[in-house]
């Protein structure tokens, strides 16, 4: 019995190492493409059409990131004194950030509408309407907007602010006002458990 186990311990070792000896003698094969993925998009390198992909991006079968167009309002609200075309100081600081808005976002054109109160006489506070409008005009082409890209419109007084309190009504009534939309065009990003969704 011995002897019988010890011939069946013999072969299972010769066994054994045998197709030890036969593993050393496959090699790994070649790759015949480049199947790294530097920029790590999902890509491989050989079939990757933009190299340097930003992290996130979604992409296009090419490795490309894809984009997606947003847009962003800016609005302008310039508020006078009665019967006055100057601006106020107070308010320069609003019409510069338009006019980064629009030196941002060179598609955009903007229109000035003016108003009035209805306080003194119609003819008067149409013109009066013009000149606030033309006032903020000029103003942002001094921050650099060309001018072909404003317009203005006096609406005189035309559409007065309704107030409970007249005095205030009237101080709102008396207004340049502006809204521009602006176009961006971002690289759609993939999504990620730290970004926030709207359901």
């Amino acid at each position: 019995m011995n002897k019988l186990l010890i011939l069946v311990l013999a072969s299972v070792i010769t066994v054994g190492c045998s197709s030890y000896d036969s593993i050393d003698r496959y090699q790994a094969a070649d790759q015949s493409q480049d199947l790294h993925d530097e920029d790590n998009d999902g890509v491989i390198n050989a079939r990757d059409n933009c190299a340097s992909t930003p992290i996130n991006a979604v992409v296009d079968n090419d490795g490309c990131p894809t984009e997606k167009e947003t847009s962003e309002q800016y609005k302008l609200q310039v508020l006078f004194a009665n019967g006055k075309y100057d601006i106020p100081p107070a308010f320069l600081r609003e019409i510069k950030a338009m006019a980064d808005f629009l030196l941002a976002h060179q598609e955009a054109a903007l229109e000035l509408q003016g108003y009035a109160s209805v306080t003194g006489n119609t003819t008067q506070n149409l013109q009066l309407s013009k000149n606030r409008a033309e006032a903020v005009r000029e103003q942002l082409i001094r921050f650099g907007v060309q001018p072909n890209r404003l317009t203005i419109v006096g609406h005189g007084d035309s559409n007065p602010v309704e107030m409970n309190n007249e005095d205030v009504g009237h101080a709102l009534s008396r207004r340049v006002v502006g809204t521009v939309v602006g176009y961006n065009q971002d690289l759609e990003r993939e999504w990620t458990i730290f970004d926030r969704r709207s359901l």
